[in-house]
């Protein structure tokens, strides 16, 4: 049985308090930890199948992420899914027909001295309009930007909340890099949202940011640095940051 409960929920309190130990979990926990005092615009359940948890699913907006466990049953949870409404399930790879990625894990930082240039700077004071301009020059066929106001609205607060962290790259007082952690537990992290200016690309920039805003999480007593990659896209780049492939996710329409 799936059962739809709350954020205060002596269950749920539970969950939050243990450390994550995958990028789902990082992620049901950092919208639970933002949004979850906010009735009616995050919701949770938990499935119990005999008297085990076997997965928390949340949903925020149209999308669904759950941190599913050893004897769950799937079906369940997709059909819940359509019930509740939303658009897309994200989770461990399942094999229920949706698009699969890899899931990386920070392993080992390389620490090798970067030769930036002197006119660099990294900063956590980043303007989310300048962010979102470098996001908006990125965008492709594969690469689909967010409504502002819905972007900016969501960082801003997760930011707030400090279920988030950014970090960007300034040359000249011109931010040419950004990378966001857009989850963040107690002991993980989820990064997402690695973005250069297209005519400052190939120039190490995008390596340069997302290994301080590394750093900075381990100084946070961040142990687990996990992120979420497409299949044929950014292998080498984030090899050589000292990420590994751990496990598969799977991004399930419903």
């Amino acid at each position: 049985m799936i059962y739809l409960t709350s954020y205060s929920n002596e269950i749920i309190k539970q969950y939050i308090s243990k450390k994550s130990k995958n990028p789902f979990a990082t992620r049901v926990k950092g919208l639970l930890n933002a949004y979850g005092e906010y009735n009616g615009l995050c919701d949770v359940w938990y499935q119990l199948i005999n008297d085990d948890i076997t997965a928390y699913i949340v949903r925020y907006g149209g999308e669904f992420i759950a941190d599913i466990y050893s004897g769950a049953d799937f079906e369940e949870i997709i059909n819940m899914c359509r019930i509740a409404g939303g658009n897309v399930l994200l989770c461990k790879k399942i094999n229920m027909g949706g698009m699969v990625g890899d899931v990386m894990r920070l392993e080992k930082l390389n620490n090798s001295e970067n030769k930036l240039e002197i006119s660099l700077e990294f900063s956590e004071n980043v303007n989310l309009y300048d962010y979102y301009d470098i996001l908006k020059a990125n965008q492709s066929e594969s690469f689909s930007v967010p409504n502002f106001d819905d972007f900016y609205v969501d960082l801003n607060h997760r930011l707030r909340k400090n279920t988030a962290y950014i970090l960007g790259l300034y040359k000249n007082n011109k931010l040419v890099s950004c990378c966001v952690a857009t989850a963040v537990d107690k002991n993980s992290a989820v990064i997402a949202g690695v973005v250069t200016l297209p005519q400052y690309k190939k120039l190490g920039f995008g390596t340069a940011v997302v290994t301080e805003l590394c750093k900075r999480l381990q100084h946070k007593n961040i142990s687990d640095i996990f992120l979420q990659r497409d299949k044929n896209e950014n292998l080498n780049f984030y090899k050589k940051i000292g990420f590994e492939n751990v496990s598969e996710f799977e991004q399930i329409l419903i």
